[in-house]
């Protein structure tokens, strides 16, 4: 779930308003009961900060912040994000996710008849006025289709509204912290960009085979999953519902899913902990707040075990420890 996903539907805010074609729900008013939270502590005992796993999501339900989380920001120096989270880095990346303008093909160029039927009808369900061949699905690339459909009927209920990113760099702002960033938006998107069209064809049309088959089985939005397990704080779960569902495909995971998750997950975790590790060596007298994806904490490759495998203990904050800690 990339934060570029948020820039699309700020495309499509300006004219889909609350009391307007879109109805807004209204604002769970409780922030994720378990927030994601690790504290990193060198062997001496030294606090080198704090990692953090967010979803990309502007509903409340998970955009809002746990005291706890706030705290521990607001006790570090610097705030790390994925990518910059400024002008032209969201410029860029709003840029990338769309066809060069120069490219004289639309996205309905790039699909098969029967995909892009399939997908101007899920487009056509999430909305009436939604379609392949309309703004601004007609230019969008076909990776960034293939990210967006997903999650866009769940997005839409809150069009524009910032997500926990976005928020975590409002309170860092406020309290003059520093701005970093593990990735640029090329690193970022390169692994999706980069990847064979055709292979991105085939993605997306297993996307959307799964989404109308999670409906004909009553299985519910996969996104509204995610976004209960994140509110509990199930890391185990959150990171079961990226796992290929054979049951749901009917086949096994293709190669091709394989080597692009590997590409959009694990060799980005990879780079994310060694620039992790890199900051804590080349500037001891620093506490990082470093926030990213919640699915690139987990596994042999995550942020986690990397910073472990790095030689730092990465113990999860419980709510009220800090509070707690700050009372004494």
């Amino acid at each position: 779930m990339m934060r570029f996903t948020q820039l699309i539907l700020k495309l499509l805010a300006s004219w889909l308003v609350c009391g307007g074609l879109v109805a807004c729900a209204a604002e769970d008013p409780l922030p994720p009961q378990k927030p994601l939270l690790w504290k990193v502590t060198a062997p001496d005992g030294t606090l080198k900060g704090y990692v953090f796993g967010t979803i990309h999501l502007g509903d409340p339900r998970v955009a809002k912040i746990q005291p706890v989380v706030r705290d521990a920001v607001k006790s570090s120096n610097v705030l790390v994000t994925e990518i910059h989270m400024d002008a032209d880095a969201s410029a860029k990346a709003a840029a990338a996710s769309m066809l060069p303008a120069d490219e004289k093909r639309n996205l309905a160029d790039f699909l098969p008849d029967e995909t892009e039927a399939k997908l101007d009808a899920e487009l056509k369900r999430i909305f009436p006025m939604f379609s392949v061949q309309a703004p601004p699905f007609n230019r969008m690339q076909v990776w960034s289709v293939m990210v967006t459909v997903p999650i866009l009927e769940p997005m839409l209920e809150y069009p524009g509204a910032p997500g926990v990113d976005e928020r975590l760099v409002q309170i860092a702002k406020k309290h003059q912290m520093e701005l970093d960033a593990l990735e640029t938006v090329d690193e970022q998107l390169g692994a999706l960009s980069d990847y064979p069209v055709d292979d991105l064809v085939k993605m997306l049309d297993l996307t959307l085979d799964g989404m109308a088959k999670s409906r004909e089985l009553d299985q519910g939005n996969q996104t509204e999953k995610m976004i209960l397990s994140y509110r509990k704080g199930d890391l185990e779960a959150l990171a079961a519902s990226s796992d290929w569902n054979e049951e749901l495909y009917g086949v096994p995971e293709p190669v091709f899913v394989k080597q692009f998750m590997k590409a959009l997950v694990d060799d980005r975790n990879v780079r994310m902990v060694e620039r992790t590790l890199e900051r804590y060596q080349k500037r001891p007298e620093d506490v990082f707040f470093v926030a990213v994806g919640a699915l690139h904490l987990p596994g042999e490759t995550g942020l986690i075990q990397g910073l472990e495998r790095g030689g730092y203990l990465v113990e999860r904050v419980a709510v009220g420890k800090l509070e707690a800690a700050a009372a004494n």
